[in-house]
C-alpha cells in the first residue's frame, strides 16, 4: 500500500498494537519480579528479613512469563482463524 510519496506505508491494525503493548507489560511484568525474587534471596544470604511487599512484588515473575508466552499463541492463532476465514 503506497502513501502519496510512492513509498510503502507500514501500518498496524489496533489489535496487533494491543499484542505488542501486551507483550512488553508481560515482559516487564517478568522481570521486575525476577529482580523481587534475587532481592529476597539476597536478602536471606545477608541475614535479614523481606518484607512482605517483596514476595507479593515476587508474584509477578510467573504472571508475566504466562502472559508474555500466551499473548504471541493467541494472536498466532487468532491470524490462522482469521486466514481461513478468508480462504487464502
Amino acid at each position: 500500500m503506497g502513501n502519496e510519496y510512492g513509498r510503502w506505508a507500514r501500518t498496524r491494525e489496533p489489535q496487533a498494537r494491543a499484542e505488542t503493548l501486551a507483550l512488553r507489560v508481560g515482559v516487564v511484568m517478568f522481570v521486575v519480579g525476577a529482580l523481587a525474587l534475587a532481592t529476597i534471596f539476597v536478602l536471606h544470604a545477608t541475614g535479614g528479613a523481606p518484607v512482605l511487599a517483596l514476595y507479593l512484588t515476587s508474584v509477578l515473575c510467573p504472571l508475566g512469563f504466562t502472559l508474555a508466552v500466551l499473548v504471541p499463541v493467541f494472536s498466532t492463532a487468532r491470524a490462522r482463524a482469521a486466514r481461513e476465514r478468508s480462504g487464502q
